[in-house]
């Protein structure tokens, strides 16, 4: 497109992509029981419809979806397993999306980070992760930090005691 071949690119999308694409749902269909459901097809940017071919094994010996061993896409689900792995909050509670419930999942959470741990403390849900401090140079026309130093939050945070008196939360 950029060269401006036009005729070329006519023949990419209208001609060797779509017979591609369909030798490859082929394919799937042989081997696997079909599209994944929810697969977004690269040309028409359209989603297979649930339910579709490969939702059960049945008779034809194909694989459900359930029982295949790759998945096509990343959902939600499958970030908030790697996330619960790494925080221990229960599924359920990660993928919950009120407010309120949120701030529960998050008090007094504590996760390991590069910089060691850190932990949201109950009584004003902030964060001890710290930061880098340091000077910038200009190198190449580009800050650049230097003669920093890592600050552990939690040493530089104010005590609970000093936030609950400046929110004055009578």
């Amino acid at each position: 497109e950029r060269e401006g071949n036009l005729e070329r690119v006519a023949q990419i999308m209208y001609g060797e992509q779509p017979a591609a694409e369909k030798d490859f749902a082929m394919f799937e269909k042989k081997n696997f029981g079909g599209p994944a459901t929810g697969v977004t097809t690269a040309s028409k940017g359209k989603k297979v419809a649930k339910g579709s071919a490969g939702a059960g094994a049945g008779a034809t010996g194909a694989i459900a979806a359930s029982e295949r061993f790759l998945k096509e896409s990343v959902d939600k689900e499958d970030v908030a397993a790697v996330v619960v792995q790494w925080t221990g909050i229960p599924l359920k509670r990660m993928l919950e999306t009120d407010t309120d419930k949120l701030i529960t999942a998050f008090t007094g959470l504590s996760v390991n980070t590069p910089f060691g741990r850190i932990q949201y403390r109950a009584e004003d849900h902030q964060s001890t992760l710290g930061g880098f401090v340091g000077r910038t140079r200009n190198e190449n026309g580009k800050g650049v930090l230097v003669d920093y130093r890592y600050i552990d939050g939690a040493k530089v945070q104010p005590s609970a005691a000093d936030v609950k008196k400046w929110r004055n939360t009578d």
